[in-house]
C-alpha cells in the first residue's frame, strides 16, 4: 500500500509504502503508460522488469514485483533510506 509520495522524475512517481505480506517497507515507483502492451517498447518493457526480478546482487536495488495495468506499470523495490543520487 502507497504511504508517502518520496520523489517525482521524469519518467514517474516514486512511493514510500508497506508491503501487506511482510510488512516491510518498500519503494514503489509508479508510471504511466498509454496502453499497457498497445506500444511495443510496453511489453518489452514488462519483461525486462520481470527478468530483473532474478537478479539479486549487492549493488543494485532489488526489484521484488511488478503490477502492469491498462495505464500505468508499478514497480515494488527495495526501499533505501538514503538518497540513491547521493550514494551514486
Amino acid at each position: 500500500s502507497k504511504n508517502q509520495n518520496i520523489g517525482e522524475g521524469k519518467h514517474g512517481t516514486v512511493f514510500r509504502g508497506t508491503d501487506r505480506e511482510t510488512g516491510r517497507t518498500v519503494a514503489i515507483k509508479s508510471f504511466k503508460v498509454s496502453h499497457r502492451c498497445d506500444i511495443p517498447w510496453t511489453c518489452d518493457l514488462v519483461r525486462e522488469i520481470r527478468a530483473l526480478r532474478e537478479l539479486q546482487l549487492p549493488n543494485i536495488i532489488q526489484l521484488f514485483d511488478i503490477y502492469p495495468e491498462k495505464s500505468s506499470i508499478h514497480l515494488v523495490m527495495e526501499f533505501l533510506p538514503a538518497d540513491v543520487e547521493q550514494i551514486i
